[in-house]
Protein backbone atom coordinates (compact mmCIF):
# COMPACT_ATOMS: atom_id res chain seq x y z
CA UNK A 1 0.00 0.00 0.00
CA UNK A 2 2.45 2.40 0.96
CA UNK A 3 4.80 1.71 -2.03
CA UNK A 4 1.80 2.51 -4.52
CA UNK A 5 1.27 6.16 -2.74
CA UNK A 6 4.90 6.48 -3.11
CA UNK A 7 4.38 5.94 -6.81
CA UNK A 8 1.50 7.83 -7.42
CA UNK A 9 3.44 11.03 -5.97
CA UNK A 10 6.33 10.47 -8.30
CA UNK A 11 4.19 10.98 -11.53
CA UNK A 12 2.80 14.63 -9.73
CA UNK A 13 6.29 16.52 -9.40
CA UNK A 14 6.18 20.29 -10.30
CA UNK A 15 4.48 21.78 -13.28
CA UNK A 16 4.80 21.48 -17.04
CA UNK A 17 6.49 23.89 -19.20
CA UNK A 18 3.18 25.09 -21.08
CA UNK A 19 2.01 25.85 -17.34
CA UNK A 20 4.40 28.00 -16.35
CA UNK A 21 4.24 29.76 -19.86
CA UNK A 22 0.82 30.29 -19.84
CA UNK A 23 1.25 32.16 -16.13
CA UNK A 24 4.21 34.45 -17.25
CA UNK A 25 1.68 34.93 -20.59
CA UNK A 26 -0.79 36.38 -18.12
CA UNK A 27 1.88 38.28 -15.91
CA UNK A 28 3.16 39.84 -18.86
CA UNK A 29 -0.34 41.35 -20.19
CA UNK A 30 -1.26 42.56 -16.75
CA UNK A 31 1.91 44.50 -16.86
CA UNK A 32 1.44 45.79 -19.79
CA UNK A 33 -1.92 47.09 -18.88
CA UNK A 34 -0.47 48.54 -15.31
CA UNK A 35 2.19 50.28 -16.65
CA UNK A 36 0.68 52.89 -17.89
CA UNK A 37 -1.65 53.58 -15.66
CA UNK A 38 1.26 54.02 -12.85
CA UNK A 39 3.63 56.04 -15.20
CA UNK A 40 0.98 58.31 -15.68
CA UNK A 41 0.00 59.02 -12.06
CA UNK A 42 3.76 58.95 -10.82
CA UNK A 43 3.87 62.81 -11.54
CA UNK A 44 0.93 63.65 -9.68
CA UNK A 45 1.87 61.80 -6.41
CA UNK A 46 5.72 63.75 -6.70
CA UNK A 47 3.84 66.77 -6.92
CA UNK A 48 2.03 66.02 -3.78
CA UNK A 49 5.06 64.41 -1.94
CA UNK A 50 6.63 67.83 -2.75
CA UNK A 51 3.91 70.13 -1.68
CA UNK A 52 3.55 68.43 1.82
CA UNK A 53 7.19 68.52 2.59
CA UNK A 54 7.28 72.29 1.53
CA UNK A 55 4.66 72.72 4.42
CA UNK A 56 6.28 71.01 6.42
CA UNK A 57 9.75 72.85 6.06
CA UNK A 58 7.73 76.36 6.60
CA UNK A 59 6.41 74.85 9.92
CA UNK A 60 9.85 73.81 10.97
CA UNK A 61 10.81 77.64 10.02
CA UNK A 62 8.59 78.92 12.16
CA UNK A 63 9.58 76.57 15.44
CA UNK A 64 13.07 77.63 14.49
CA UNK A 65 12.86 80.56 14.51
CA UNK A 66 10.68 81.58 17.89
CA UNK A 67 13.16 78.76 19.71
CA UNK A 68 16.29 80.71 18.23
CA UNK A 69 15.02 84.03 18.75
CA UNK A 70 16.13 84.79 15.04
CA UNK A 71 14.71 85.19 11.78
CA UNK A 72 14.73 81.64 9.44
CA UNK A 73 14.07 81.99 6.00
CA UNK A 74 13.19 80.07 3.28
CA UNK A 75 15.01 81.06 0.20
CA UNK A 76 13.88 79.85 -3.38
CA UNK A 77 16.34 79.00 -6.07
CA UNK A 78 15.71 78.47 -9.60
CA UNK A 79 11.99 79.46 -10.12
CA UNK A 80 10.56 79.10 -13.38
CA UNK A 81 13.42 76.61 -14.14
CA UNK A 82 13.96 72.55 -14.26
CA UNK A 83 16.30 72.41 -10.98
CA UNK A 84 13.97 74.31 -8.21
CA UNK A 85 15.29 74.35 -5.17
CA UNK A 86 15.25 76.12 -1.08
CA UNK A 87 17.09 76.33 1.50
CA UNK A 88 16.30 77.40 5.13
CA UNK A 89 18.26 79.14 7.27
CA UNK A 90 18.90 80.99 10.13
CA UNK A 91 19.41 84.76 9.28
CA UNK A 92 22.58 85.91 11.97
CA UNK A 93 22.76 88.97 9.90
CA UNK A 94 19.17 90.56 9.56
CA UNK A 95 18.64 93.82 7.71
CA UNK A 96 17.61 96.49 10.91
CA UNK A 97 15.68 98.85 8.46
CA UNK A 98 12.56 95.92 8.72
CA UNK A 99 12.62 95.19 5.25
CA UNK A 100 13.50 91.21 4.09
CA UNK A 101 16.29 89.66 5.18
CA UNK A 102 18.83 89.20 2.67
CA UNK A 103 20.01 86.36 1.31
CA UNK A 104 22.01 83.25 2.22
CA UNK A 105 25.86 84.34 3.33
CA UNK A 106 28.61 82.14 5.01
CA UNK A 107 27.49 83.72 8.28
CA UNK A 108 23.77 82.24 8.30
CA UNK A 109 23.25 79.04 9.89
CA UNK A 110 22.43 76.47 7.16
CA UNK A 111 19.39 74.48 8.08
CA UNK A 112 18.02 72.54 5.62
CA UNK A 113 18.63 72.48 1.40
CA UNK A 114 16.39 70.47 -0.76
CA UNK A 115 15.74 70.04 -4.37
CA UNK A 116 12.76 69.64 -5.77
CA UNK A 117 11.74 66.07 -7.51
CA UNK A 118 12.60 65.54 -11.57
CA UNK A 119 9.72 67.02 -13.41
CA UNK A 120 8.31 69.47 -10.45
CA UNK A 121 9.15 73.24 -10.58
CA UNK A 122 8.17 76.50 -8.53
CA UNK A 123 6.39 78.50 -11.22
CA UNK A 124 5.05 81.83 -11.67
CA UNK A 125 1.07 80.96 -12.88
CA UNK A 126 -1.29 84.12 -14.20
CA UNK A 127 -3.44 83.33 -11.60
CA UNK A 128 -1.38 83.09 -8.48
CA UNK A 129 2.36 84.95 -9.41
CA UNK A 130 5.19 84.11 -7.55
CA UNK A 131 5.52 86.60 -4.62
CA UNK A 132 9.57 86.89 -4.24
CA UNK A 133 12.14 84.47 -3.61
CA UNK A 134 11.95 84.47 0.04
CA UNK A 135 9.69 83.96 2.83
CA UNK A 136 9.84 83.07 6.33
CA UNK A 137 9.34 83.30 9.88
CA UNK A 138 10.39 86.44 12.48
CA UNK A 139 11.62 85.71 16.07
CA UNK A 140 7.61 85.72 17.07
CA UNK A 141 6.94 83.09 14.74
CA UNK A 142 5.37 85.55 12.36
CA UNK A 143 6.08 85.61 8.76
CA UNK A 144 8.05 88.45 7.46
CA UNK A 145 7.60 90.45 4.46
CA UNK A 146 3.93 90.97 2.53
CA UNK A 147 0.74 88.78 4.27
CA UNK A 148 -0.38 86.15 1.96
CA UNK A 149 2.55 84.89 0.17
CA UNK A 150 1.90 82.90 -2.63
CA UNK A 151 4.12 80.14 -3.59
CA UNK A 152 3.43 77.97 -6.48
CA UNK A 153 4.88 74.39 -6.92
CA UNK A 154 3.16 72.15 -9.91
CA UNK A 155 4.43 69.93 -12.92
CA UNK A 156 7.11 70.91 -15.47
CA UNK A 157 5.07 70.87 -18.68
CA UNK A 158 3.15 73.84 -20.48
CA UNK A 159 1.08 74.50 -19.19
CA UNK A 160 0.99 73.08 -16.20
CA UNK A 161 -1.56 70.35 -15.64
CA UNK A 162 -1.42 70.01 -12.09
CA UNK A 163 -0.24 72.38 -9.69
CA UNK A 164 -0.67 73.45 -5.75
CA UNK A 165 -0.14 76.47 -4.47
CA UNK A 166 1.04 77.27 -1.00
CA UNK A 167 -0.09 80.06 0.82
CA UNK A 168 1.60 81.66 3.76
CA UNK A 169 -1.31 83.64 6.09
CA UNK A 170 -0.50 86.65 8.35
CA UNK A 171 -0.96 85.11 11.45
CA UNK A 172 1.90 82.26 10.08
CA UNK A 173 -0.15 79.63 9.08
CA UNK A 174 0.57 77.71 6.11
CA UNK A 175 -2.29 76.68 4.11
CA UNK A 176 -2.12 74.36 0.76
CA UNK A 177 -4.23 74.21 -1.82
Amino acid sequence: MLMRLHKIRLGNQGFTLVELMIVVGILAVLGAVALPMITSTMPKYRLRSAARELVIDFKKAKVEAVKRNRTVVIEFIGVDTQNGSYRLFVNDNEATDGTSPRSFDPGDVLLATKSLPVGIVFTSHATAPFSGNQSGYNARGLPFGSSNRKIIISTNDTPPSRFYTLTLMAAGRVQLE
